[in-house]
Formats: C-alpha cells, sequence, structure tokens
C-alpha cells in the first residue's frame, strides 16, 4: 500500500474514488426512497431511474471522445463535475416528475464521464504496477461503505428529504479534489494507431461485451428496487443501509487480496465463478428474503458478482484498447453496460415489480444473469479459437 501512495497522482486517485463512490453510497440505495417521499409512484421511480440510466449510453462516448481529441481527461473531469453540480442543486427549487427527470438527466449527463475518465488517469498513473489496481480501487468501496452506514442512520434522524444537503455537500469536496487530480496529456503522435472498430467488431470482444453488459442488467434489481423491496418487508432504514454495507465490506476484502486469486487461477475461471453467484445472489434474495442470515450471505457475494468480475473487466479492456483507444475503450464498457444494461434491466425489473410479484424481479434477475455466462461461454470459446 505504501508503494502505491508513493506514485505521483496516486493520493489524488484515491481520494477521487473514496468521494464518488461515498457519493454513490449516498444515491443507490436511498434516492428511490427520496423520490417515494417526493410523492413519486414505484412505476415513476423506476422508470426515472431507467431513463436516468440510459442517459449514460451517451455521456461516456461524449467525455470519451474530447478526452481522446484533448488529451486532458482531468480538466474535463473538472468542468463536467461542476456543471452537473449546478443541475443537482436544481431539485431545491423544482419538484413534479417532469422538472426532476430533466435536472436528474443534465446531472446524470455531465457526471456520467466520471469513472471511465478516471480509470484512464490510474492506467497512466499505476503503469507498470497495475497489479496494485485493486488496492486503489478499494478505497472507492470504503467510501461507499461509510457513506451508507452514516447516512442511512442520518436519514432516520433528520428524515430522508436532507438527502440531497449530503449529496451536494460530498460533489463539493469532491470538486476541489478532481483540481488535484494528475493532469496527463496524451501525446497522440507518440501512440499506436489501433483500430477501434476492428477491435470491438471481433466476436470474442463482442461476445465479452455482450456477457458484461447482461452482469450490469443483472444487478439493476439491486439499484432499482432492492431497497424499497427490502422496506417492503419490514426492514428498517438502518439496516437496509447495513445490508448495503455488507456487500461492499466483502467488496473491500476482495479488492484488497484479489491479487492472490489472479495469480493463482485463470480468468476465465474466475469469471465464470462471478456469474455462477449471481446466479445465486439473486435466487436466494427472491426465495428467502424475510430471513436476515440469507441476505448477509447474498450481499457477501457481491464481492464475486461486483469487485472480481469489475476488476477481470478492466483488465480485458487494458488489453484490448490502449493508447489513443483508451478513453473509448472505458466509453464503451460504460456506454454499453451501465447504458444499455442498466436501462433495460431497470425498465424490466419495473415491469416486473408492477406486474408480479416484488420478488419476480430477483427470480427474473437471476436468469438474466444466466444469460451472461451464456455470452460469456460463447467469448471464451471464441477467444480460444482465435489464439490458436
Amino acid at each position: 500500500m505504501k508503494q502505491l501512495l508513493q506514485l505521483p497522482g496516486a493520493t489524488a486517485l484515491v481520494a477521487f474514488f473514496t468521494l464518488y463512490f461515498a457519493y454513490i453510497g449516498m444515491f443507490a440505495p436511498y434516492f428511490p426512497l427520496y423520490l417515494d417521499a417526493r410523492g413519486l409512484s414505484a412505476a415513476e421511480i423506476g422508470l426515472m431511474l431507467s431513463v436516468l440510466q440510459g442517459v449514460r449510453i451517451v455521456g461516456p462516448w461524449l467525455w470519451a471522445w474530447v478526452a481522446d481529441h484533448t488529451g486532458q481527461p482531468a480538466r474535463i473531469m473538472q468542468a463536467s463535475l461542476a456543471i452537473s453540480l449546478l443541475f443537482f442543486v436544481g431539485l431545491y427549487v423544482f419538484a413534479g416528475w417532469w422538472p426532476m427527470l430533466c435536472l436528474l438527466v443534465g446531472f446524470t449527463l455531465f457526471s456520467s464521464g466520471q469513472v471511465p475518465l478516471s480509470e484512464v488517469l490510474t492506467r497512466q498513473v499505476l503503469a507498470q504496477h497495475y497489479d496494485q489496481y485493486g488496492r486503489l480501487r478499494l478505497f472507492g468501496s470504503i467510501g461507499f461503505i461509510v457513506a451508507v452506514w452514516a447516512v442511512g442512520p442520518a436519514l432516520d434522524y433528520w428524515g430522508i428529504e436532507t438527502l440531497p444537503h449530503w449529496i451536494v455537500a460530498c460533489f463539493l469536496v469532491l470538486l476541489w479534489v478532481n483540481m488535484k487530480l494528475p493532469r496527463a496529456i496524451v501525446d497522440h503522435a507518440a501512440l499506436p494507431t489501433a483500430s477501434f472498430w476492428a477491435q470491438l467488431c471481433q466476436p470474442g470482444v463482442a461476445w465479452f461485451m455482450l456477457s458484461a453488459t447482461l452482469m450490469v442488467a443483472a444487478h439493476s434489481c439491486l439499484y432499482t428496487y432492492f431497497s424499497l423491496y427490502l422496506d417492503s418487508l419490514g426492514y428498517r432504514k438502518s439496516l437496509i443501509g447495513f445490508l448495503w454495507g455488507v456487500g461492499v465490506v466483502a467488496e473491500v476484502m476482495l479488492f484488497y487480496g484479489q491479487h492472490h486469486l489472479l495469480q493463482r487461477y485463470a480468468g476465465s475461471l474466475l469469471l465464470t465463478l462471478c456469474f455462477g453467484a449471481c446466479v445465486l445472489r439473486w435466487l436466494l434474495v427472491a426465495w428467502a428474503g424475510e430471513w436476515l442470515t440469507v441476505l448477509l450471505f447474498a450481499q457477501v457475494l457481491h464481492a464475486l458478482t461486483f469487485a472480481l468480475h469489475h476488476t477481470l473487466t478492466m483488465r480485458q479492456l487494458q488489453r484490448w484498447f490502449h493508447g489513443r483507444t483508451a478513453a473509448r475503450g472505458q466509453a464503451l464498457y460504460a456506454s454499453l453496460a451501465y447504458g444499455v444494461g442498466a436501462t433495460c434491466g431497470g425498465l424490466l425489473c419495473t415491469y416486473w415489480w408492477t406486474s408480479y410479484s416484488h420478488s419476480t424481479v430477483f427470480l427474473m434477475s437471476a436468469m438474466v444473469a444466466l444469460l451472461g455466462a451464456l455470452a460469456l461461454w460463447f467469448s471464451l470459446l471464441t477467444l480460444s479459437k482465435e489464439s490458436r
């Protein structure tokens, strides 16, 4: 860890990941509850969150295009974050589904490039020390869990309507941290001219992207209806926050020690394990959500379904997309997985939530994960044939 923090720019990235995912820790579990308190129905909440995910199809591509052409991802992160904060502050003034949707679309559009561009900076900072990625990224998980566990009781005490105060405060500090990020400038003339679209059109890469998209789609139930599902089962807000935090604790532990797994086992085996764990996770939530011990175990599986899968995906993206295609490679993943995948997944979850029993959302999400495992199998099979 000491070696990691001594790298130029690493400390700023640690602060960035901590604060950005602290914001996610406030938004993901509690914002649906905030919208519910503002008078929106479950269908309106699901539709709104799905639209916001749809914005992520466009946003990352916009910022990636600018980053690849200017070579200054840090400056783009600073400007876009400041504008996104202005949109979010509008929630203090405007009410109603349509005004709130417009404000949140602007907020999401301008904040959607933060993680993809930070991954580009991370690659540049770590360079030959990329095996330390998990230990840098774990600070995001720490920020997430601290926010979830701290804000949950605060909302119980001061009320869910105070949630925007916490998010605005977090973004103000994050804006200051963004000013400290390394201003890495890419020298395009010194980089290889790899064809982005030629790489993407390779069958093995396309199947892999589909599997990653389905994995994120399978997690849409977590980010749209998990908190509402637990609330309907009688869990307190503080306990809901605790359950979110349990998953992130497991995530932190895996991020810290995952280099042992990566060195010992093949990536194909680990990816298969991730999808198997995802299927099991949502089946347990669907069939035994009333049992706290079962939910605890299901949340521990988040270490595999998110943390390990994310690291393995980042490793593949770094192999396929580098140099002047690095930002677009990250944007491709963000747009497909967190744009298309999360949007379609969210819309399907809304349909299942309103048309069937609440547990159906998680049962069907397990089936989506199973389809992702099938796409992964096609990807591994194709890549194996291509390497011969």
